[in-house]
């Protein structure tokens, strides 16, 4: 095999799993997403039959079946979360691997964006001239799988306080 089409078919590989890694974002968001309108729906319905006591029949062995199910689906969409920031790191890591083995100076996309996520600044050969840019303060404060997971937790709280109404 010659070297361009080599280079070539890494080059192929790489933008299969740029596109995998923004698929996998997209599944994993619209997941989450998907996951917090039933959190949220399933609480809007417990603290209505708090309030007028309609769900007195959905009482099992004493607890309230409704903050159980909560509960597990809390557990089911950490599962997800977690597997989805998993697959997306892989496709991340594999589009890094390729970046570096395409070993073009040009495509560095992966590479500042490690940077860029480590709160270096960034720079970009413009033309006329070069630009500059890092993340703003206020996109450093947490990270972003990890507010997902302290949402997901947040929600588990919740269904563990209706116990107790």
């Amino acid at each position: 095999m010659s070297t361009d089409n080599k280079k070539n078919e890494l080059i192929s590989a790489y933008q299969k799993a740029i596109d995998l890694q923004i698929f996998e974002g997209s599944v994993n968001w619209s997941r989450f997403g998907t996951m917090l309108t039933a959190q949220i729906i399933l609480v809007a319905v417990i603290a209505l039959s708090v309030q007028q006591h309609f769900f007195d029949k959905l009482r099992l062995f004493g607890h309230p079946i409704l903050p159980v199910i909560g509960i597990l689906l809390c557990v089911v969409w950490w599962e997800m979360t977690s597997r989805g920031y998993s697959w997306f790191t892989y496709w991340v890591l594999s589009a890094r691997e390729l970046e570096d083995k395409i070993g073009n100076e040009d495509i560095q996309i992966l590479k500042r964006g490690e940077r860029f996520r480590d709160n270096k600044v960034v720079e970009f050969d413009l033309i006329p001239e070069k630009a500059f840019y890092y993340r703003p303060y206020h996109s450093r404060l947490i990270r972003t799988d990890h507010a997902a997971y302290i949402a997901i937790v947040l929600f588990g709280l919740i269904y563990f306080l209706f116990f107790f109404i």
